[in-house]
């Protein structure tokens, strides 16, 4: 049975890429925070829904992880991507990303290849492949459309499920 604590924001877990010329180093400040939906019921009876910082995870416990890339350098940055690994131990929900203005790609290799999900394939077993399952996706990847602007964000987010 694993636990996980959850009770932290972290600068950097996500990769970033980009091409040498569009990206000087230090150009990017990359937030992650790691987050969950709890429901609890208000005076009236209705579920009230919300999202909170994780804390002790259990089990079976969904996580939101959202990536924000902040551009801190003076001159707007293109081609820039984020590459996230899916944690150790987290099991990605498929359906589940998100990044308006990005091109999303996956990856079931290690980070080896990205590809769109509907063109993914891994091993049958039996010397043919199969459409990936959730417990496949290994790392998730978001080439920002257009430029990001001096100062601007960028966030994107995934759900993964603790083991």
């Amino acid at each position: 049975m694993h636990h996980l604590a959850l009770i932290f924001v972290v600068t950097g877990i996500a990769a970033l890429l980009a091409p040498a010329e569009s990206l000087a180093q230090g150009s990017i400040e990359l937030t992650t925070v790691a987050e969950q939906e709890i429901t609890t019921t208000g005076e009236a009876g209705e579920e009230i829904t919300q999202v909170v910082p994780a804390g002790k995870v259990v089990p079976g416990t969904v996580v939101i992880y959202t990536v924000t890339a902040k551009n801190i350098s003076d001159q707007a940055l293109n081609s820039v991507v984020i590459n996230d690994p899916i944690p150790e131990h987290m099991t990605y929900v498929v359906g589940s990303v998100d990044g308006p203005g990005t091109d999303i790609t996956y990856s079931v290799d290690g980070g080896a290849s990205f590809l769109a999900r509907n063109e993914l394939a891994v091993s049958d077993g039996a010397g043919g492949t199969r459409p990936p399952e959730a417990s496949d996706y290994t790392h998730l990847r978001w080439t920002l459309i257009g430029d990001l602007a001096p100062a601007a964000t960028k966030s994107v987010s995934f759900r993964a499920r603790l083991e």
